[in-house]
């Protein structure tokens, strides 16, 4: 009977493990908090704000790129680094209130490699108004955490 319970228990823990370290699992865990971070809520302090801006860039590699299109509120633009990524949330974060959700993410993550790819739609809603972009991402594992390199959006919604 000991045996029966030790092979369960470790077949959980095996199972648990398995997991909790997906790769597909820490990137949708990784995208969806970023989106949450970038968020600007009615409810954000000032300095909720840049703590969450300070947060919020932790998700990206030193030398990130972000290629976007432009829309309404925020012009077309090529982001590049932390520090311009910092900027430019913390400049949205203060002007205006918003959402964003993550939608149709489709993870491209092998366990064992430091390298990874997803694809996604960016929603964001200010009100009742909504806009969309296709997004695809270039993540690269460093320190035990998965972080975007490459970020490139493509407007669905105009």
């Amino acid at each position: 009977m000991r045996i029966i319970v030790g092979i369960i228990i470790i077949g959980i823990s095996v199972g648990l493990w398995f997991f909790y370290s997906s790769p597909k699992r820490q990137i949708t865990k990784t995208l969806e908090t970023i989106a949450e971070l970038g968020a600007s809520s009615i409810l954000e302090s000032p300095a909720d704000k840049l703590g969450n801006a300070n947060e919020l860039i932790k998700y990206f590699t030193p030398a990130t790129i972000i290629e976007w299109p432009g829309d309404e509120i925020v012009p077309a633009g090529h982001w590049e680094g932390r520090e311009q990524i910092y900027n430019e949330t913390l400049s949205y974060k203060i002007r205006a209130i918003y959402k964003i959700k993550i939608d149709d993410l489709v993870v491209d993550a092998k366990r064992r490699q430091r390298t990874a790819g997803a694809k996604f739609i960016l929603v964001v809603s200010q009100q009742r108004n909504f806009w969309a972009w296709q997004a695809a991402a270039e993540l690269a594992k460093n320190a035990g955490q998965w972080q975007i390199a490459k970020l490139i959006f493509n407007p669905i919604i105009r």
